[in-house]
Order: C-alpha cells, then sequence, then structure tokens
C-alpha cells in the first residue's frame, strides 16, 4: 500500500481542512512529520487506519463514544479522503469519511459514512468498503505491526504471545490452505459414504448365476423361431388386405364422379346465358363508356365556371365600396404623422429629466456618507493604539513567567524511573496470575485424565497401573479384527440364504439344480440360515458402536496428554520469566537516587506545577500571538476603510459632472418647469407619449395595408372573371365535338340507341369473376370427364365384395393379436436375458470400485493422522519465522555493533543471543530500550518485506510513529544511518517524531503545528 493523498477535517484537532501529498513526500524515499507533542502527528496515521478498516487505535470500545470524540468540538462536520495504489498493478483506490453533527444537538454525532471506489481509467467507480481490506491483503491488526505501526506498538510483534504470533503469520502468509485436516476428514467421510452406498448396490443386484444366463438364451431363441413364422403369415394377409382395400376405393370413387358429373350439367344453362351478358357489358365499356365519361365531365366544368364567373362579378362590387371607405380614413392618419419625431424628441428629454432627478438623490447620500465615514476612521485609528500598548503588557508578563520556569529533566528522569517499577510490578504479578491459572487448568486436566478410568473397560482386563491409552488402542485393533470376521460371516449366511431359495424346490426324484442328484437326505433349513445372519448383523452393529466408542476416548486422552504437556512446557517457562522479572525489579530498585521524591504522589504534584507553569507559558504566547494578529487585521480594516473613502469621493465628483451635462442637453421641455415634477409623474407622460406614437404607427399600418390588399383583390378578380370566360366558349365547342363522335359510333354498333347502351352499362356485371366462373366450370368439366374415363379403365370387369372383405378382415385382426402377443413374449425374455447380462457387468464393476475405496480409505486414514492438531501449519509457520528471524538479523547484528542476534525456541518465541557474553542466549525483554527498538526495528523491516513479497507490490511502504526517545545519540546515529541506506532498496519510510536531531538529518518532511484558535495545520517542506 502506498499512499497518494490524504485530506482532513474535523478530526480531533483539525479544525480547517488539511492536504498532505504523499506523492512529494514518497518519492524521496524517506520523509519525515515532525511537530511538538499534541500538535496532531499521530491523528494522521490514524485517519489512514479508520478510512481504510473503520477502526481506531484510540476509540475502538463500545462507551467510548467514538463519532462524538472523534470530532473536533469546534467543527460541525469531518471529513477524511485517503487515496492510495496497492498490488502488483498498483490500481489506485479512494476511501471517503464522512460525519456530521445534530444542529440542534451539540452531543449528537450521527454515525460517519464510509464509501469507497477505485479508478477506472479517468473515473472513480463506487465499490464495497470489504473489498479495501481484501485489496491491502491484511488485517487491521496486521496492518497496524506490517505497514503503519502507532505510537506505542512498535514493540508489538517483538513480545507477542505464541498464539497470536502464530494467527498473525497464518494470516500474513497465507498458511490457512495447509489446515488440510478437516478436508482430509470430509474427504474420508465422502469415500465412506460411497463406500456403503456401493456395498447397498451390490446387495442390490444379489447373486448372478452365468448358468441361468444360458438357459435363458436357449429360451429366446425357440421363441425368435415361432415369431419368424407368425411374421411371415402375417406379410402375406398384408397383401391380402390391400388388394381388398384397393378394388373398395376404386368402387367408392366412381361412383363419388358419377354423382359429380350430374351435378355439373345441371349449371349448364346459367353458363351459357352469363357469357352472353359479360360479351355486350364489355363492348359497351370498350366501346362508348369513354366518350360518355368525357362529356359528362366537360359538361360539369362548363357549368363550374359559369358559377364562378358570377360569384366574382359579386365580389368585385363589393371590394370596390371598402376601397372608396378606406381612402379618407388614410389621409386623415398621414397628417398625425408629420407630428411624430416633435413626440419622440419630448420623450427622450424627459428620460433625461429623470436620470437629472435621481442623480441629485445621490448626490446628497453620497456627501452624508464621506461625512460619517471620515468620523469612523478617525475612531479606529485610536482603537488600534490601545491594542499595540495591551501587547507590550503581555510581552513583560512573558518574560517574568519564562525566568521561573524549573528544570525538567530531573523530573522526566524521575518518572521514567518510577514507571519503569509500576511496569515491572505489574508484569511480576501478571505472571503471578498466570502461573496460579496455569495450575488450576494442569488439575482439571488431570481430573478429567483420572475420570477416563471410571468407564467401562475399568472392570475388564488392565489395571490402574497400566497405560490406558496403549490398552484401549490394542483394544480396538482386536474389536477391528472381529469385525471383519463378522463381515465374513455375515456373507457366508448371505450365501446359505441364497441356496435356500433353490432347497424349497428340492424334491425326490427330481434333478438338483446345482448338482444334478436326485436324491435329497439333508435339505437345507431356510428359518436356520435367516436367524443366523440376523444374529451377525445385529453383532455387527453392536462391534460397529463399540469401536466408535473407543475411537473417541482414544482421541479425547491424546488431546489430555498433549494439552498436559504444553501446559508443562508454559509452566516452566511462566516460572522462568518470574525469577527474570523478580531480578529486574531488585536491580532497577538499587537505581533509586531521586531523594527529593520519595513517593510518585510528590513527583507527580511536581510534575503537575510545572505542566501548569508550561501550560500558563503558552496561553501567554497564543494571547500575545492573537493580538499581533488582530492589530494586523485592524490596520488592514483601516486601510481598506480608507480606500473606501477616497473611492467615495471620486463618486463624488462623477455624479456632478453627469448632472451638469444632462441638464445642458435640455431644448424642447422648460427645465424649471419640469424640475418641481415627481420621477413617476415624468415617467408617466413619457409612457403616455411612446403609447400615442406606437398606437399612431399601428393604425396607419393597417389602414395602409388594407388599401394595398383592396387594390389587389380588385385587379385579380378582373383577371380571373375575363380568363374563365374564355374557357367556357372553348368548353361548349368540345361538347358539341363530342356529341357528334358518339352518334356516329352508335350507328355503327348493333344496340338501337342510347337507353339501351346505358341500361347495359347501369347492370352490376362482374366481369373479372364471372370468366373466372365459365372457365373454373370449363375446367371441371373436362377434369371430371378425363377421371371417370381413368377410374373406369383401372377397374376393369372386376367387382367388390363388401361381405367378403368384411369376412377376411375378422381373421387378419385374430392373427395379429397372435403376433402382437408372441412378440411380447419375445422382447420380454430378450430384454430379461439384456439384464442379466448388464448386472453381471455392473457387479464386476461395482467389486473393482468397491478395492479402490478401500485402498483410498486407509490413505486418507494415514493422511488424517498426520494432519491432526494443525502439525503440518505450525511446521510452515516455524519455517517462515524462522526465516523472518533470518532477514531481521541481518540488521539487527549491524544495529547493535555485532553484539546480538535474534533465534527462535522451540515454541516459536525470540530469545537473544549475546556474543558479548559468550554467546549465551537470553530473554528479549532483557534488552535495554534502544537495543529492543533496534530489534523492533530489524523485524518490522523484515515483515514490511514480506508483505511486499506477498501483495506483490512494486514499493515497500513502512511508516513508524515515535519510538526514537528511548534512544541515546549513538544509537540514534546508527539507526538513522540503517533508514537512509533503505533509500537504495526502493523501499518508503516516513517516521513521525518530536526528536529535534532527526528533524535536522531529514531533508523531505511536514511539520505539523497546533493553534489554540484554528487547530492543527500543515506546512509542507518538499
Amino acid at each position: 500500500m502506498i499512499p497518494i493523498k490524504l485530506s482532513i477535517k474535523g478530526l480531533y484537532s483539525y479544525q480547517e481542512k488539511q492536504t498532505i501529498d504523499f506523492t512529494k513526500l514518497t518519492s524521496a524515499h524517506l520523509f519525515g512529520i515532525f511537530g511538538t507533542v499534541g500538535s496532531g502527528k499521530s491523528t494522521i496515521l490514524e485517519a489512514i487506519t479508520f478510512a481504510l478498516y473503520g477502526k481506531t487505535e484510540r476509540l475502538n470500545l463500545a462507551g467510548d463514544n467514538r463519532n462524538y470524540n472523534m470530532m473536533n468540538l469546534k467543527s460541525d462536520e469531518l471529513l477524511i479522503e485517503f487515496i492510495f495504489k496497492t498490488g502488483s498493478s498498483a490500481k489506485e483506490y479512494q476511501v471517503l469519511v464522512r460525519g456530521k453533527r445534530n444542529s440542534k444537538k451539540f452531543d449528537d454525532v450521527k454515525t460517519f459514512e464510509r464509501t469507497a471506489y477505485f479508478k477506472s481509467g479517468d473515473s472513480w467507480e463506487p465499490i464495497s468498503t470489504d473489498k479495501i481490506e481484501a485489496a491491502i491483503g491484511l488485517s487491521y491488526d496486521n496492518f497496524k505491526r506490517t505497514i503503519i505501526i502507532p505510537q506505542g506498538l512498535f514493540q508489538e510483534f517483538l513480545q507477542l504471545g505464541q498464539k497470536d504470533r502464530s494467527q498473525m503469520m497464518k494470516e500474513l502468509f497465507n498458511l490457512q490452505k495447509y489446515e488440510l485436516f478437516y478436508k482430509v476428514v470430509a474427504l474420508e467421510s465422502r469415500n465412506n459414504e460411497k463406500l456403503q452406498i456401493l456395498e447397498g448396490r451390490l446387495k442390490e443386484l444379489g447373486e448372478i448365476q452365468p448358468m441361468v444366463i444360458e438357459e435363458k438364451k436357449v429360451e429366446l431363441a425357440e421363441l425368435q423361431k415361432i415369431y419368424n413364422n407368425l411374421k411371415e403369415d402375417l406379410e402375406k394377409a398384408n397383401r391380402s388386405k390391400i388388394g381388398f382395400e384397393q378394388l373398395r376405393d376404386l368402387h367408392n370413387r366412381l361412383t363419388l364422379l358419377q354423382q359429380k358429373m350430374e351435378l355439373l350439367l345441371s349449371h349448364q344453362e346459367e353458363i351459357t346465358l352469363l357469357e352472353k351478358q359479360i360479351t355486350e357489358y364489355e363492348y359497351c365499356l370498350f366501346h362508348f363508356k369513354p366518350i360518355l365519361d368525357v362529356l359528362h365531365d366537360s359538361e360539369k366544368r362548363l357549368q363550374e365556371n359559369t358559377l364562378e364567373v358570377n360569384h366574382c362579378k359579386t365580389e368585385l362590387e363589393q371590394v370596390k365600396q371598402r376601397i372608396d371607405t378606406c381612402l379618407p380614413i388614410l389621409n386623415t392618419l398621414k397628417l398625425e404623422q408629420d407630428k411624430r419625431e416633435s413626440k419622440i424628441q419630448q420623450a427622450d428629454e424627459l428620460i433625461k429629466m429623470v436620470q437629472i432627478n435621481k442623480l441629485q438623490s445621490e448626490l446628497l447620500i453620497l456627501n452624508k456618507r464621506i461625512e460619517e465615514g471620515e468620523a469612523y476612521n478617525s475612531n479606529f485609528k485610536n482603537d488600534v493604539e490601545q491594542k499595540k500598548l495591551t501587547s507590550q503588557k503581555i510581552e513583560l508578563q512573558l518574560k517574568q513567567l519564562k525566568s521561573q520556569r524549573v528544570d525538567v529533566t530531573e523530573l522526566t528522569t524521575a518518572k521514567e524511573w518510577y514507571t519503569q517499577k509500576i511496569e515491572l510490578q505489574k508484569q511480576e504479578q501478571i505472571l503471578i496470575n498466570e502461573i496460579n491459572q496455569l495450575t488450576q487448568e494442569q488439575n482439571s486436566l488431570k481430573k478429567e485424565y483420572d475420570s477416563f478410568y471410571n468407564n467401562e473397560y475399568n472392570k475388564l482386563e488392565f489395571g490402574r497401573d497400566e497405560k490406558l491409552y496403549q490398552f484401549l488402542e490394542s483394544d480396538l485393533l482386536r474389536i477391528e479384527n472381529e469385525l471383519v470376521e463378522t463381515d465374513n460371516q455375515i456373507e457366508y449366511f448371505s450365501i446359505q440364504a441364497k441356496l435356500a431359495e433353490y432347497a424349497s424346490n428340492l424334491h425326490d426324484g427330481k434333478p438338483c439344480p446345482l448338482c444334478g442328484s436326485l436324491e435329497h437326505p439333508e435339505i437345507f433349513n431356510e428359518a436356520e440360515a435367516a436367524k443366523s445372519l440376523q444374529n451377525m448383523r445385529k453383532l455387527k452393529d453392536s462391534m460397529k458402536q463399540k469401536v466408535q466408542w473407543v475411537s473417541q476416548l482414544l482421541q479425547k486422552i491424546s488431546k489430555n496428554q498433549i494439552e498436559s504437556q504444553a501446559l508443562q512446557k508454559k509452566d516452566a517457562d511462566l516460572k522462568s520469566k518470574l525469577a527474570l522479572v523478580q531480578t529486574q525489579n531488585k536491580e532497577h530498585q538499587q537505581q533509586f537516587r531521586w531523594e527529593k521524591y520519595p513517593k510518585i504522589e510528590i513527583l507527580n504534584e511536581a510534575l503537575s506545577n510545572m505542566e501548569a507553569q508550561e501550560k500558563k507559558i503558552t496561553a501567554t504566547e497564543n494571547q500575545l500571538e492573537i493580538n499581533a494578529k488582530e492589530i494586523e487585521a485592524e490596520l488592514l480594516k483601516l486601510h481598506h476603510y480608507q480606500q473606501k473613502l477616497e473611492e467615495l469621493k471620486h463618486q463624488l465628483t462623477d455624479i456632478n459632472s453627469k448632472y451638469t451635462t444632462l441638464k445642458s442637453q435640455l431644448s424642447v421641455i422648460p427645465y424649471n418647469q419640469w424640475s418641481i415634477k415627481t420621477s413617476e409623474f415624468i415617467e408617466e407622460e413619457i409612457l403616455r407619449i411612446r403609447q400615442n406614437v406606437v398606437q399612431m404607427d399601428a393604425e396607419y399600418k393597417v389602414q395602409q395595408a388594407q388599401l394595398d390588399s383592396l387594390n389587389k383583390a380588385n385587379e385579380s378578380l378582373n383577371s380571373k372573371i375575363a380568363l374563365r370566360t374564355m374557357d367556357m366558349q372553348k368548353e361548349q365547342q368540345f361538347i358539341e365535338t363530342k356529341k357528334s363522335e358518339f352518334e356516329s359510333l352508335v350507328h355503327q354498333s348493333q344496340f338501337t340507341g342510347l337507353a339501351y347502351i346505358l341500361s347495359v352499362l347501369a347492370q352490376p356485371t362482374d366481369s373479372a369473376n364471372g370468366k373466372q366462373r365459365i372457365e373454373s366450370y370449363n375446367q371441371q368439366m373436362a377434369i371430371l370427364q378425363e377421371q371417370l374415363k381413368a377410374t373406369r379403365s383401372e377397374k376393369g370387369e372386376k367387382t367388390y365384395d363388401a361381405e367378403a372383405h368384411k369376412a377376411f378382415e375378422l381373421e387378419f385382426e385374430q392373427l395379429n393379436e397372435t403376433y402382437a402377443t408372441q412378440n411380447k413374449l419375445f422382447i420380454n425374455a430378450e430384454s430379461e436375458l439384456v439384464k442379466l447380462q448388464n448386472d453381471l457387468l455392473k457387479q464386476q464393476l461395482l467389486i473393482k470400485d468397491r478395492e479402490q475405496l478401500e485402498l483410498r480409505s486407509a490413505d486418507l486414514k494415514t493422511l488424517k493422522q498426520l494432519f491432526q492438531g494443525s502439525k503440518f501449519v505450525n511446521y510452515i509457520s516455524t519455517v517462515h519465522l524462522q526465516n523472518l528471524c533470518k532477514d531481521a538479523n541481518n540488521r539487527f547484528f549491524k544495529l547493535s555493533g555485532q553484539k546480538l542476534s535474534l533465534e527462535i525456541t522451540e515454541d516459536n518465541n525470540f530469545q537473544v543471543r549475546d556474543f558479548m557474553n559468550d554467546g549465551k542466549v537470553r530473554h528479549v525483554k532483557t534488552l535495554s530500550g534502544g537495543q529492543t527498538f533496534q530489534a523492533a526495528l530489524s523485524l518490522a523491516l523484515a515483515l514490511a518485506d514480506s508483505v511486499q513479497k506477498n501483495s506483490a507490490s512494486a514499493e515497500n511502504f513502512f511508516f513508524l510513529d515515535e519510538g526514537f526517545g528511548s534512544l541515546d545519540n549513538e544509537s540514534l546515529q546508527i539507526v538513522f544511518d540503517t533508514l537512509k541506506t533503505l533509500r537504495n532498496e526502493n523501499r518508503i519510510v516516513g517516521i513521525i517524531s518530536h526528536v529535534e536531531e532527526l528533524q535536522q538529518e531529514i531533508d523531505t518532511h511536514i511539520r505539523v503545528s497546533n493553534s489554540e484558535n484554528s487547530g492543527s495545520f500543515i506546512t509542507p517542506n518538499y
């Protein structure tokens, strides 16, 4: 995970929005975040972890009222915006956290809203916040141990307990995939289920004898022979059946064709009449209809033109009357138009008069504002001088307070001694409590083990001194062997039960199907065999229950013994740790040298007094700073007010100039007459004049347009009347010509006159349908005659006997039924034979599958023992931890001056090998503060390497909050030299500290400051 950008607002001491551009910090590979204690440095890391995981290091408990306490008391809203990249593809993500305070209830802060996005191209696509943790690949706790290490948690991984460290290793290196015990158990369970199902299927198939299959084959051959004979007879009968049916169909078809011919002949006269009607209609339609239509259309046009000419003459008289009315009105309006320009000029000068009145009002207001502004500036100057005197007094108070400061070195050193003493006492008490708790657990396990003797086995072969676990293992083996023998017995009696089926059919004189003997002196007893089989199955069920019970007891005893051994080892470790802590406590007590502070309460009182003095100095400095800012702000305001006053004076000069100019431009209206009028009155007069001009213009345009329209209408009507008169003359000549042509055509035809022709055309005759009907009739007649001829020829001299046909059908049906019955017997016999053959093949395959499942069951049992109790996972975890320790030692050995190295104990805890004392080992808690920091730094960097490899990131990021306060100058320089070399290892290291030496060495950094009024603010130094 590489940070890109972080914005904070309203979080803890941050009031205003502050933004950190991490790209400029991370490009230097080593950067710092510096500031005094309480300035807000650690809040930056807490903002990042809260954005990513929704958790904080300070406030995570239910009663912490986190939402209220995280939000700054002077802020009404909270904002965290964090952008970062992660993974091998360096995909960018964004997380937003927003919160608001209830405006009506101060202590009511709503639950913060977290939203997440990933960058797709140039846009942000929303995703679930759960996917952020998945993208980083670390839980909240391991993120704090490997990437961003909060204040006070730097040494946590070094001093973690075995259980927590193992869990962390599992998560970091994805060791959960090696937790295979329950997967093997599931595989074993499924394998056993398949084995049971397979056994059931074998029992369902039963015993299959090859001799029975051979008998079925002989029986099937006999049935095949009978079936073939019947099939030949049926084929012969079927040919006769077809002949009868063909002769019957010919007889029926001839009868039907004769009936159709009689029906067609009955419609012959009607078809002849229809042909005559269609011929006359088509002649009239082709020769007379076109010229009659032309005459009709021409006469219609002549009538329409006559009506239109009469209508146009009426309209022409009306238009002439309207022109005579419009001309006098237009002349009157033209006289009014000549006065238009004079009225417009009067309206324009009245507008200037309104502007003159407005400027007079503005002059009065500006004169008053200038007078008031000069008085205000004079008072403001006096206030600024008074504040300068107040600041001088505060400076004198601050000098007196600083002169009374005490040396804090002795108090701080004494406080550290008391803190370490309390921590040692606390560790001693914790170890004592753990030892007592461990003793109770050991007693509980001993009681549990003793209780295992109070079962039914206590009454059998072994005594109190004999080892219970070995006895149960041997007894379980004995029962399993007996269970195998019982299965053999069940199989034997199952075969006997099958033999009982043959025994029930044995009779003297008849051969046995197995041996062929005709005598049967001792027939097998079926009831006795069934009873024996039932008893054996009950015995098997009882033994299975016993095997299950003994297996469970063995697991409990094994678990008890493992836990007892672990507790014994842990007890020895705790007692060793207790002795070491007690020794450290005594040595620490001998280092006491502060007689003035014999009790921690006296020391705390001195520290409180010192803190109060420092707070008073800080408050005075803040007050002095506030006064300086206020004076500076007041001077800026004074300058601003003076500028405004000058602007008002310039405005006054401009308005006077405009007033004089406008007054000189009045020529039509008298100034003295209109200056006494109100602006409202003048504006109404302007409106009245303009409306009069507009109305007059509109009336003139309407009348002129109306006259133009009437003149155009007059011309159009005269032209239209002349045109239509000429059309009427031409149309009359055309009608006379067409009438002569029609009379000539009538004389040439067989028709008597116009009336007969019109009657023929008036008849509703559908020529197309009529012709189609005639054609269809002729086609049907021809087809029917051909079909009759063909059918009579095909039938010849043959005659159809219905009685003989019926008798044959009865015989055919009986033969068909006999064939179907025999076919069914053949199919059933064939199916039974196929089933027997398939069952035999299935049985062989099932037996082969059972052998494979039994082999797999044995292999799974071996694997289950290997993976039981997370043995394999613990082994892999140990390998990773040893590799991690090896990588850490590459730095720790150098940092400690080739004096110390880390090692892994058998129980996966850390210990130190001291080469200054003959290479002997000792506990990590015996390291000094500086040495502990060096060891923790080396481990943290090794962990960061592992995280980078797992996430396939291109860069390695590591953030450390504090941890440098316990180092002396020499150790600090060694650590700092180590951090600087990391730049060449493609790493990014961020440091949060208040140590001055580090601030002087790291060029790329940001500084966090805290003001009482504005809160924390960030100053970059890139």
